[in-house]
């Protein structure tokens, strides 16, 4: 298969801890509704933008309407 590019979402990072782990549960996540793979990984670049604007592991990971209302 192809490759598949998707960009980054341009914010203003304050901790990457976590980051990895929202992007690869938010993309399970979607893939596991049946998201097709381009939808899919944008969601999750949403998320993981979304966890690197707050500090820490655990209180960074975004809630799923976060997550829906960046996309």
């Amino acid at each position: 298969s192809e490759p598949l590019l998707t960009p980054a979402r341009l914010v203003e990072a304050i901790d990457t801890t976590g980051a990895g782990d929202a992007f690869v549960g938010a993309l399970a996540v979607a893939l596991n509704e049946g998201k097709p793979m381009p939808a899919a990984i944008t969601w999750a670049t949403n998320a993981a933008a979304l966890c690197v604007q707050r500090t820490g592991a655990t209180p960074s990971m975004p809630y799923r309407t976060e997550i829906d209302s960046a996309s």
